[in-house]
């Protein structure tokens, strides 16, 4: 058994999950080659509204991207990532073996979201002096 195939054994799947400012990966992607991670798939950036601020900035970039790693390579990838300035969040995820890739599974960054508004209800006409009169005495 070769040596490459040992290491290749040895490695973990893991899933990362980002929001960066610019609208590319090249920075997460040298990260990860840095690391000697090695990119199984990867899913295109896509532009979204922060529900908050981050670093004065309403909106980035998120992007998904499945790699392989020696699992002692993993902690100083995310120092990396922290300190990053064009990454604004990022959630590393460790996958186990009953996981599928993200090529293969609907993702929800492929799902159109609709909201529906909530129906306006007006309220009912107020009635006339004579209609008001007429109610009472059918109550009556």
């Amino acid at each position: 058994m070769s040596q490459e195939n040992i290491n290749q054994d040895q490695n973990d799947s893991y899933t990362l999950t980002f929001v960066v400012q610019a609208e590319s990966s090249d920075s997460i992607r040298r990260s990860l080659s840095k690391h000697a991670a090695h990119i199984v798939a990867e899913r295109p950036l896509q532009k979204i509204k922060l529900a908050y601020l981050i670093r004065k900035q309403a909106y980035g970039f998120l992007g998904v991207i499945e790699f392989k790693a020696m699992p002692e390579h993993v902690s100083d990838l995310m120092k990396s990532l922290q300190f990053d300035g064009d990454v604004l969040r990022y959630l590393l995820h460790r996958m186990t073996v009953g996981e599928e890739n993200i090529s293969e599974r609907s993702s929800i960054m492929s799902r159109s979201v609709t909201r529906s508004r909530p129906v306006k209800k007006y309220p009912e006409p107020a009635l006339s002096n004579e209609a008001l009169e007429r109610k009472i005495e059918e109550l009556r």
